[in-house]
């Protein structure tokens, strides 16, 4: 509630165009802020129109400060897909020169929601005037929705070059996807009194659907192997992606001036990642082998520290992968094999923009183990 009070003083919010009856008065950058006033987490005090704005667990004194202590509890859920549809094709020459392209075709969905609730241990330390009556805050809730979807198509190209036996040499390089997106957002809230309960939801429908195009960025690639006969093979791979060349463009004009701070800010805050691929296989016998792969990632972002120097944080996903394989001398074949990936910490900020003392921290640590049981016969 602090929060959404902090935004809209500090932008001027009318408090007439907050109040009204019309969404579509206001752009949806400032439907947080709606919801937060038509449900009286928010107050405008003072008699200008434009704030200042309090939350309904401050109090008016110098600061704002909290009138007492609440409980705070946050929730994320998010989940999605991208399917690729490829359609390839590929030439040998003489075998030792291979090459091949493929017409990527991509279908994405995309959908996030957030929620926050706010409760009074105490709800007698939190009196709240109303129109000249006092009553006492218990409790808010504020859910946020994103989905996207939408659809993109790439071009991706590639050589494996055999110099002598045994040995591999390939390269690969993808286009930029062209990402053609729709979004739309829904906020809901309520607020709970001694006398009042309030609620309030605002979404977007067709008539304010937001539609755009995202380009990512070029990606290369590079990889060497070599296989040991009768006893097995190594490999090495690196990929690289710059993810500051990624941009927003508008899907039904050349006019991209609208996407202008959203593009400096994709420049100033992304970088290179880089990933490395190590993997390797013991041929313990002629029908079973043993498999082994190490994969390092680095992070794209990129931040400013307190000397205005551009710095890349030391955020690494790690893979370590272990398989066994076997192939029998008929056409039956199977393989297993365990992957455990271990993910930086997420820094999560429910109020990017707010005083960092009032603000919580979340630290969100994630590893995931992957198993894997293939079956096959050859025809």
């Amino acid at each position: 509630m602090g929060y959404l009070a902090d935004e809209a003083t500090r932008n001027q919010l009318s408090a007439t165009k907050l109040n009204s009856a019309s969404y579509w008065d206001m752009s949806p950058q400032w439907w947080p802020e709606m919801v937060g006033y038509r449900t009286a987490m928010i107050s405008a005090i003072g008699s200008g129109d434009n704030g200042p704005y309090v939350g309904s667990a401050q109090g008016t004194d110098a600061g704002y400060p909290l009138l007492g202590t609440l409980d705070q509890t946050y929730g994320r859920s998010n989940s999605g897909f991208k399917y690729d549809m490829v359609m390839n094709m590929g030439f040998n020459i003489d075998n030792r020169l291979y090459i091949g392209a493929n017409l990527g075709l991509v279908s994405i969905e995309y959908k996030s929601d957030t929620w926050i609730r706010e409760s009074a241990v105490n709800p007698n330390d939190f009196a709240i005037t109303f129109d000249g009556n006092t009553d006492h805050f218990h409790n808010m809730g504020f859910h946020e929705s994103f989905e996207a979807e939408g659809a993109g198509i790439y071009g991706k190209f590639g050589v494996i070059y055999l110099p002598v036996d045994g040995l591999r040499l390939g390269a690969a390089i993808q286009t930029p996807v062209a990402n053609y997106i729709t979004e739309h957002m829904w906020f809901s809230g309520d607020a709970e009194y001694d006398k009042a309960h309030y609620y309030e939801t605002i979404s977007s429908d067709d008539e304010y659907q937001y539609d755009y195009k995202l380009v990512t960025p070029w990606r290369y690639n590079v990889g060497i192997a070599y296989t040991i006969p009768g006893f097995g093979a190594i490999s090495a791979d690196y990929e690289m992606c710059d993810y500051s060349s990624s941009k927003f463009k508008s899907r039904n004009s050349n006019d991209n001036s609208e996407w202008a701070d959203a593009n400096q800010s994709i420049k100033d805050y992304c970088g290179i990642a880089h990933e490395f691929r190590l993997g390797a296989e013991w041929k313990a016998t002629p029908s079973f082998a043993v498999r082994a792969g190490y994969n390092l990632t680095t992070s794209p972002e990129r931040y400013f520290d307190g000397a205005g120097q551009k710095k890349t944080p030391s955020a690494y996903k790690n893979t370590a992968s272990l398989g066994i394989g076997y192939s029998s001398t008929g056409s039956f074949f199977c393989d297993l094999a365990g992957r455990m990936t271990f993910r930086p910490d997420e820094y999560i900020y429910p109020y990017p923009t707010y005083n960092e003392t009032d603000s919580p921290e979340i630290v969100n640590s994630e590893n995931l183990i992957t198993v894997a049981l293939t079956l096959g016969w050859r025809f």
